[in-house]
């Protein structure tokens, strides 16, 4: 079996397991250039790469966002074929101990907020920010963030550029640990969710742990009572114990932020900025894992590619 896609793009070795299918290394056939493919069951009611790759697709190719390739289906499965990107930094969290400096995770801040602003810039909600949906660059980008993992996106404006409406009652969108409280108690997500769960991956970052961690129930379970009470009663104030006085800035101007309020990103990435100007750190870029042996083309886990059984004819899916 030929596992072909686009006419150009072939499997070669399983990466891991995702939520709704599975996501495999690939290589272009003529260029040798390697890709990552998802491959999501047609019969699957999340249809999570469609969203995904309309969601890329509107970000033009900006910075720290993979590309993509091409988008179809063949036979019974959904193909999304992206950048081939490093290692996430749970991955790297966790390579290291689960201890990153200070000036590692202000970096980190000051990309990943210009990440969310590009994506909120095109009126798009991430709704799934966490460690593993973060990743670094291959070869002489290992120091650039990327944004990854689109699949529950959701644009918080119709095409009249109005906002979506403030809801309660909702289905629980996202994971436990990283997410906002509000989407826990069922409330509509919008901007200030996504600056939510970025501060606590950064805090994550600093402290090693969250508090509620003992309380969390998978990554897309059904929320229990002990997570969402946990959540909902940690002071800002504790949860940013031994953490630089930017961490509690920023949560508490998000936590503030009106469910409609389009957030000063330029105020939030500037705390962090200043955070590093005070601390006497230099802007270079020099992450932990700058002279780490990393697993950078993303592969530690491969597999061979027979576990699937593909038909022979693809078909692009347009983005209307």
């Amino acid at each position: 079996m030929d596992y072909k896609f686009g006419g150009q793009w072939c499997l070669e070795r399983k990466i891991t397991n995702g939520c709704f299918g599975e996501i495999f290394k690939g290589k272009n056939q003529y260029t040798q250039e390697e890709v990552a493919i998802k491959l999501e069951p047609v019969a699957s009611k999340a249809n999570q790469l469609l969203q995904e790759a309309k969601t890329l697709k509107r970000l033009d190719n900006a910075l720290g966002f993979p590309k993509v390739r091409w988008y179809g289906y063949k036979g019974g499965f959904n193909v999304l074929i992206l950048d081939l990107l490093g290692p996430n930094l749970q991955d790297l969290f966790n390579s290291l101990n689960k201890s990153l400096s200070l000036k590692s995770v202000l970096m980190i801040a000051d990309q990943l907020l210009s990440r969310i602003q590009a994506l909120h810039s095109y009126h798009y909600l991430h709704r799934d920010i966490k460690p593993e949906n973060i990743l670094i660059g291959r070869d002489n980008f290992t120091n650039l963030i990327y944004l990854i993992d689109f699949g529950l996106s959701k644009k918080f404006k119709d095409s009249t550029k109005k906002h979506i409406k403030y809801k309660e009652g909702k289905g629980f969108t996202g994971n436990q640990r990283f997410s906002s409280s509000n989407s826990l108690l069922g409330i509509e997500q919008s901007r200030r969710d996504d600056l939510e769960a970025i501060g606590y991956v950064l805090i994550y970052f600093v402290k090693g742990f969250l508090p509620w961690e003992n309380s969390y129930n998978g990554e897309n379970g059904q929320k229990k009572n002990p997570l969402v009470t946990s959540k909902i009663q940690v002071s800002i104030e504790s949860l940013c114990k031994d953490c630089h006085p930017a961490f509690g800035l920023y949560m508490n101007y998000v936590k503030s932020l009106a469910f409609s309020t389009k957030p000063d990103y330029a105020y939030v990435i500037r705390i962090f900025r200043d955070a590093f100007i005070s601390s006497d750190f230099e802007y270079d870029h020099a992450f932990e894992w700058k002279h780490m042996k990393i697993f950078l083309n993303n592969t530690k886990s491969l597999s061979p590619v027979k576990t699937i059984n593909i038909s022979e004819s693809d078909e692009i899916v347009k983005d209307n």
